[in-house]
């Protein structure tokens, strides 16, 4: 069964000169992708019923 990975961010504009940036995530570096390593322990955890807290704190 296909999984969904759905990270959210926060997209910031300033309000003086119209620019946007998006909030920083803990666990992905500004403009990389989620690494095939990442994803499969993520669906790993979640097969075993770990909360979604440690797997975000784990990964």
């Amino acid at each position: 069964m296909p999984m969904v990975i759905r990270l959210k961010k926060q997209r910031y504009t300033c309000k003086n000169c119209r620019s946007h940036w998006n909030a920083q995530s803990y666990f992905i570096r500004p403009r990389h992708s989620i690494s095939n390593h990442v994803r499969h322990k993520i669906t790993s955890l979640l097969t075993e019923k770990v909360s979604l807290f440690f797997i975000s704190k784990s990964c």
